[in-house]
């Protein structure tokens, strides 16, 4: 059961990460320059590009430090788990900015037990959100501090949206 759910988690994540084909006006910022795309397909290991010109570029996403599609931008930032650092590194939404301060937004997939009746709940969807002050981590959202910190950023929302 145990190697079920594993693999059903994996699986999730993995279709979450998987190439996206979105069409528009994007671009992508590796090793320090702009690259204005027509197409882009963003994936786990590559980003492949069609630029303005109509040339065709593959990307490792290692190399690239963000990127914009649909009019959202995705920057590479490092995780925190309980406010230390991880080596991990992953695309955050950029939400909005206030007061030199960015709030930026990663989902994962996590597995969920109810904590009064101890049942499983399953794999859900989870959304974090994590505040940095230029490229350093400032704080990371949690129930007692979110509503705050949306009024601070004038957003409304609740858990549960």
């Amino acid at each position: 059961m145990k190697k079920l759910i594993l693999i059903l988690s994996v699986l999730l994540t993995s279709l979450s990460i998987f190439a996206t084909d979105l069409s528009g006006n994007f671009y992508m910022v590796s090793t320090g320059e702009k690259l204005y795309c027509k197409k882009i397909q963003v994936g786990a290991q590559y980003i492949k590009a069609t630029l303005e010109n109509g040339e065709k570029i593959v990307v490792p996403t290692s190399e690239v430090k963000m990127y914009r599609l649909n009019g959202k931008i995705f920057e590479k930032l490092p995780v925190f788990v309980d406010n230390k650092t991880t080596n991990k590194q992953l695309f955050m939404e950029f939400v909005t900015t206030r007061a030199g301060l960015k709030l930026y937004k990663y989902s994962n997939y996590e597995e969920g037990v109810d904590a009064a009746t101890g049942a499983y709940l399953g794999v859900t969807k989870v959304d974090h959100y994590v505040v940095f002050r230029g490229d350093q981590f400032h704080v990371a959202l949690t129930e007692r501090n979110y509503q705050t910190m949306f009024d601070f950023f004038r957003i409304k929302y609740s858990l549960g949206n």
